[in-house]
């Protein structure tokens, strides 16, 4: 086997695992954005992101047909509406360990789900 090549393979594996690790100390310590937030609440209770925004929907007392048309919006642009925005902050106020998730967890996918439990 070329040794060169396996120098190299050697040292591409070790910049990538100390990318991984400085990663992960990086958003072990980072508060997270209100769409991982959304994600979080929405994991944390078995319901999609689309659930979220008919709850928030239904505190403000704005109708459904209003909430999936932001909900849509959102699919676009990743911006919350204000009552999304309230709703999360006030499920991060009474739940606070609900959105330390992401230190654990921050990207949700290909991860067991006993992982992202708390």
């Amino acid at each position: 086997m070329n040794l060169e090549f396996l120098i190299a393979a050697v040292a591409m594996a070790g910049l990538l695992v100390g990318l991984h690790i400085m990663e992960k100390r990086r958003n072990a310590t980072r508060k997270p954005t209100e769409q991982e937030m959304l994600f979080f609440l929405a994991r944390a209770t078995e319901t999609s992101e689309f659930e979220q925004f008919r709850r928030a929907a239904e505190a403000w007392n704005i109708s459904g047909q209003q909430a999936e048309s932001d909900f849509n919006r959102y699919l676009f642009s990743l911006a919350l509406p204000y009552y999304v925005r309230d709703y999360l902050r006030k499920a991060g106020e009474s739940d606070p360990a609900l959105m330390g998730l992401a230190s654990g967890c921050f990207t949700g996918t290909l991860l067991p789900k006993k992982s992202c439990d708390r």
